[in-house]
């Protein structure tokens, strides 16, 4: 698609081996094509989307409890708590993206604790927690929240 701009402005501006003029090429007033508008989230403490009720899990395999599309491209704070409820094991949760491993797995203990995780994703995958339970526990997770500032670039094309 930037191709197509460029080779599109170049015939309409110029090259840059046209004579600079007042009546001549534009290349000699303009060096580089700025294009604006490009929105990136980076991390924050700002909350922007929440999940809050609270899920359980009781299975043996990780099972997705919570799940939202990433609105823009970009690093967002990925915030959850969980707990184990009844039982030691090996029980534990971990953040995914479209459905694949992605976060650092954790070890869940006998209270609630919030985990945080600032990962990168672009604009329309999920973002997802998933549980896994030892046998005979329960496991469960609330607040599932994103944090996120938006950010807008500008890209410099040599024109």
């Amino acid at each position: 698609m930037w191709g197509a701009l460029i080779a599109y402005l170049r015939k309409q501006l110029g090259q840059r081996s046209d004579t600079a003029s007042a009546t001549g090429s534009i290349h000699a007033k303009y060096n580089y094509l700025v294009v604006d508008g490009i929105t990136s989230a980076i991390p924050s403490d700002n909350l922007k989307i929440s999940l809050d009720t609270e899920r359980t899990e009781t299975g043996q395999t990780y099972v997705m409890h919570k799940g939202i599309f990433a609105p823009y491209s970009g690093v967002f704070r990925v915030k959850y708590d969980a707990e184990l409820s009844n039982q030691a094991g090996n029980n534990y949760a971990r953040l995914y993206k479209n459905g694949v491993a992605y976060g650092t797995e954790n070890a869940l203990g006998g209270s609630w604790v919030t985990y945080s995780e600032d990962l990168h994703f672009l604009r329309g995958d999920a973002i997802q927690v998933y549980l896994r339970a030892a046998s005979g526990a329960t496991v469960k997770v609330r607040n599932f929240r994103i944090y996120y500032d938006t950010t807008t670039t500008s890209t410099l094309y040599d024109a």
